[in-house]
C-alpha cells in the first residue's frame, strides 16, 4: 500500500498547474499519498471512455489498491488482536471508541437530516442523490459496527477485572 501510494502519488494533479495546488491546507506529500491511496474510489469507473485514457499501470493500481488496503487492514487487525494491552490502555481505547461513536452519530445525524430535509442549495448544486443515500447506508453500517466493537471492548474489560 505504501509503495503504490508513493509511486502513484507522483501523478497527483495537485502538484502544480492548478490554482488550488498551493493553498497549504494539507502538505503536498500527504495529499498526494492520500489521493493515490484512494484512487480506486473514482467516478471514472462509470465513464469507460475516460477510464480508457488512463495508463495501464494506473488502472491496475486502481483495481488492486482495495485488495492492498484490505490486506493492510487485516494485518493490523490481527496484530492488535494478538497484542495484550495493559488495563489503562484498554480503558483509553474504550473512551476513544465511545468518543468516536459519539462523533459518528453527530455526522450520521447531519447526513440524514440533509438527505431528508436538505434543499438543492444555490443553483441546484447540492441536491441529494443515490450516491448520498448509499453513503448514508455505509455510514450507518460503520456506526453499528463501531458501537458493537465499543460494547465488546467494554464487556471484555469488565470480565478481565
Amino acid at each position: 500500500m505504501f509503495v503504490g501510494g508513493r509511486h502513484f502519488g507522483n501523478g497527483w494533479p495537485g502538484t502544480g498547474g492548478h490554482p488550488w495546488a498551493r493553498q497549504g491546507l494539507v502538505p503536498g506529500g500527504v495529499a498526494a499519498f492520500s489521493w493515490a491511496s484512494t484512487l480506486s474510489v473514482s467516478s471514472y469507473w462509470a465513464h469507460p471512455g475516460a477510464l480508457a485514457g488512463f495508463p495501464v499501470a494506473e488502472l491496475a493500481w486502481m483495481a488492486l489498491s482495495p485488495l492492498a488496503m484490505a490486506g493492510l487492514t487485516g494485518g493490523a487487525l490481527a496484530l492488535v488482536r494478538r497484542t495484550e494491552l495493559p488495563p489503562r490502555a484498554l480503558d483509553f481505547e474504550i473512551r476513544l471508541g465511545t468518543a468516536a461513536c459519539a462523533a459518528m452519530a453527530v455526522f450520521l445525524g447531519g447526513c440524514c437530516a440533509w438527505i431528508v430535509d436538505g434543499g438543492p442549495g444555490p443553483r441546484n448544486l447540492f441536491h441529494a442523490g443515490a450516491i448520498d443515500a448509499a453513503g448514508t447506508v455505509v455510514m450507518t453500517i460503520a456506526f453499528v459496527a463501531a458501537r458493537q466493537a465499543a460494547r465488546t471492548a467494554r464487556l471484555g474489560t469488565a470480565r478481565a477485572r
